[in-house]
């Protein structure tokens, strides 16, 4: 049995016994830039002061026909400059549009005010102010439109003024928001910040308070820096979301502080296209309904880091929300090192947002991952939309505290060794030991936020909390910090998150601490290439020839293809070639999204051994859409292995051979799984075994795979010189699917599964849950 005290895998369904596991990624989760803390611009092309008594209504012009002739005629990489003087410190504008390349600061002292007169914002319908079927009747107060490295900068303030009476109403903008609520329909009011389209922009140390609607939207950007922002809006006032990156790729969201009436940050992906690669770092909520994503989710979002939050007095802490009518796939989503306190709901990742939603855009929650959590008590909710769309969710150190309670239906857990609190329901976990957070609770500034220093500091180098050590980002690459990926392994500590920007790296790897993340950042993982071209016969021995060595216990990899290129250099070499792309031989490690090439023992999937009493170190292994090429012993070793979704490419070779798999004893818990994979090869194979048993007790099944090679009619071979196969080796195949080959009938020693058990071992719930295949029954 595996240890409960290390790692459990549990899946909880309502009604079904046989959901999928989905822990699914193709990419790094996070902002792919290298990001800094941004500088107040140097080049300023004019500087404005208020003018006292200056007329500001929608046909005066006054401030919004100066400020916005400024922007108009500035030229890309300059400054407009609104600074307060000893007779006014305020200016009031309507909307504003800042062109490409261009900055509006705003001083020390100044503000620019919303003005609050609904004409100024009309779209031309005559619908700005009022309640209707549709909200969308007002530009906002300031727009940047295709405005690509455009920037909004400065130690002042804007003011959108929600708080104040309507011009020729008797309400406030909140007020029409609220009563938009009771008689169910929409407020048409102006967001303060809207973004549409363009690339690198900036918004850095303002303070922006009291919007009308949402305080800064991005829809369709391509990296955007935000940075030292504080946004303080009444908890009340409703439908002012704090900042919504939406359909959006490399946003970054540092150091920032926020305190408003609906989602403190929200990140959406709706009919406009998918959100992905967004890193939230180093922020603290306050008042409002928390750390959300959707409810917008139906073109995907994904790649989403999010470490060193805090969140006191949210309403919500950390959500996923979505339905039926909006949903679609969130995947690949992080969080780490955050601290919760005084929260309604800690946890909440529903699928059932409005619960009278129809339709069938249905939301999929996969690759969840809570590291390093401290929260308070609430409710826990995990709810999936049925037993085929469950949340896949990691749990590793996650402390909400006893007085928590688990709301858990369709979801497939996953508690790794640091462990849960409190425990989840028919899952037996070590208690999570948590964090301290005790000095990381700040009050909302009322001052602004020194910059760090120096100023461009990287993002990935952010200074530690006193009382715990955050984990920090490092990044690779020819113009990063660290040139190759040992170095930055080197560098790195448990726990820390190693950045491969696109490129080939030469090199040996040896990852040795546990708890490391190495990802690359490309779009897929050819644009991340490890390669080297150590051979046993100068190496002493296979086990010191892989390119990369992921040796530490919760080691992850992502994104990357890993190469050992021997047998390309040398094609005519027929033996002694033994040369591993992949060395794995820690516990609880996960690898997604690789492609492991090489020729003769691509993979070893091990173990650290057994000791003299027989007591072998576990090696429990999740391999997530891999890709494996190789002809001999493909993949070789003693681990508790599963692969969801791999592909087996047999290179060309007369017979290819893709597992050895080399379990000692009958009491180790040691197997190869493979579920839903792909089996092909090249077109000169002429005959291909699924494994041999390199193991007196080798354990292997292979279950609702696809299989388009020449497979023998019996599956498997005998390793050389023994009768393993036919005595107490134990091999599987179960409901594959087969074309290029005709298999037999089951070998008499084969051992069929039997139904149950080959729905159990069809997720990675299953397999980890219990020993891996049972060694006596066999359904016949």
């Amino acid at each position: 049995m595996p240890s409960t005290e290390r790692l459990a895998f549990h899946l909880i369904v309502a009604g079904f016994c046989g959901a999928l596991f989905s822990f699914t990624t193709i990419a790094m989760a996070g902002d792919r830039r290298v990001v800094t803390e941004p500088v107040l611009p140097k080049a300023i092309c004019t500087e404005l002061a208020p003018i006292p008594d200056l007329p500001n209504g929608p046909l005066d012009g006054g401030d919004q026909k100066r400020i916005q002739a400024a922007l108009s005629a500035c030229p890309a990489g300059a400054a407009v400059r609104l600074e307060a003087d000893a007779n006014k410190d305020r200016f009031v504008s309507g909307p504003l549009t800042i062109p490409a390349g261009v900055v509006l600061w705003i001083d020390k002292g100044a503000t620019l005010a919303a003005t609050t007169d609904p004409r100024a914002y009309d779209r031309g319908k005559g619908r700005c102010g009022t309640i209707g079927p549709k909200g969308n009747g007002c530009a906002p107060f300031i727009a940047m439109e295709n405005a690509s490295h455009a920037s909004l900068v400065g130690d002042g303030e804007i003011d959108g003024q929600g708080d104040k009476l309507i011009e020729g109403k008797r309400e406030t903008w909140w007020q029409l928001a609220r009563r938009a609520q009771t008689e169910n329909g929409s407020q048409n009011a102006p967001r303060l910040i809207q973004v549409n389209g363009g690339e690198d922009v900036t918004f850095y140390r303002l303070a922006l308070r009291n919007a009308a609607n949402f305080h800064l939207f991005l829809n369709g950007v391509r990296g955007a820096t935000i940075w030292g922002i504080r946004i303080n809006t009444p908890a009340s006032a409703r439908n002012t979301d704090g900042i919504d990156p939406a359909s959006s790729t490399d946003v970054t969201i540092a150091e920032s502080y926020i305190s408003t009436g609906d989602d403190n940050i929200a990140i959406k992906g709706g009919s406009a296209g998918p959100t992905a690669h967004v890193t939230i770092v180093g922020n603290h909520l306050y008042a409002g309904h928390g750390m959300s994503i959707g409810s917008e989710t139906q073109s995907g979002v994904s790649d989403v880091l999010i470490t060193n939050m805090t969140l006191d007095g949210t309403t919500n802490g950390l959500r996923i929300k979505s339905d039926r009518s909006r949903g679609g796939l969130v995947r690949n989503i992080d969080f780490e090192n955050v601290c919760l306190r005084n929260t309604r709901a800690p946890l909440v990742l529903d699928t059932t947002y409005d619960a009278t939603a129809t339709g069938m855009l249905l939301p999929v929650y996969s690759s969840i991952t809570l590291r390093n959590i401290q929260g308070t008590g609430g409710p826990l909710v995990v709810r999936g939309v049925d037993a085929l769309h469950s949340v896949g969710l990691l749990l590793d150190n996650v402390d909400f505290g006893d007085a928590s309670h688990w709301q858990v239906t369709y979801a497939a857990l996953l508690v790794a060794r640091g462990g849960v609190t409190p425990a989840v329901p028919g899952i037996a976990a070590a208690a999570a030991s948590g964090i301290d957070c005790s000095g990381r609770w700040v009050p909302f500034p009322s001052t602004q936020v020194q910059p760090l220093q120096p100023l461009q500091q990287p993002i990935e180098r952010a200074p530690p909390a006193e009382t715990i050590r955050r984990a920090s980002t490092l990044t690779v690459g020819p113009t990063a910090t660290f040139p190759t990926i040992q170095l930055a392994v080197d560098a790195a500590r448990p726990g820390d998150r190693i950045r491969i920007l696109p490129g080939t790296y030469r090199e040996v790897v040896h990852l040795r601490q546990p708890d490391l993340l190495l990802e690359g950042t490309g779009s897929s993982p050819a644009d991340v290439v490890v390669i080297y071209n150590h051979v046993a016969s100068a190496s002493g021995g296979t086990h010191n020839t892989a390119t990369v060595f992921a040796e530490g216990d919760g080691d992850r990899l992502r994104n990357m293809t890993i190469v050992n290129s021997y047998h390309q250099e040398h094609p005519n070499r027929t033996s002694d070639i033994q040369a591993v792309a992949l060395y794995a031989s820690g516990d609880l490690q996960t690898f997604e999204d690789l492609h492991l090439v090489s020729y003769q023992d691509t993979l070893y999937a091990g173990s650290r051994g057994c000791d003299a009493s027989g007591k072998c170190a576990p090696a429990r292994q999740l391999y997530d859409n891999v890709e494996i090429d190789g002809a001999v012993d493909v993949i070789f070793g003693d681990a508790k292995a599963y692969f969801d979704h791999a592909h087996l490419r047999g290179l060309a070779r007369p017979a290819v051979t893709f597992t050895a798999q080399r379990r000692a004893r009958l009491d180790q818990d040691s197997s190869f799984v493979f579920s839903n994979c792909d089996v092909t090869t090249d077109p000169s194979v002429r005959m291909v075994s699924l494994g041999r048993p390199w193991g007196a007790y080798a354990t292997v099944a292979f279950i609702g795979c696809h299989i388009d090679a020449p497979v023998l009619p019996h599956r498997f071979t005998e390793w050389p010189g023994t009768k393993r196969l036919t005595t107490t080796a134990i091999f599987s195949e179960d409901g594959s699917a087969v074309s290029g080959a005709g298999l037999s009938e089951h070998e008499p020693n084969e051992r069929l599964l039997c139904p149950q058990e080959a729905a159990r071992l069809s997720t990675a719930t299953g397999y980890f849950g219990s020993p891996a295949i049972p060694t006596t029954a066999n359904c016949r």
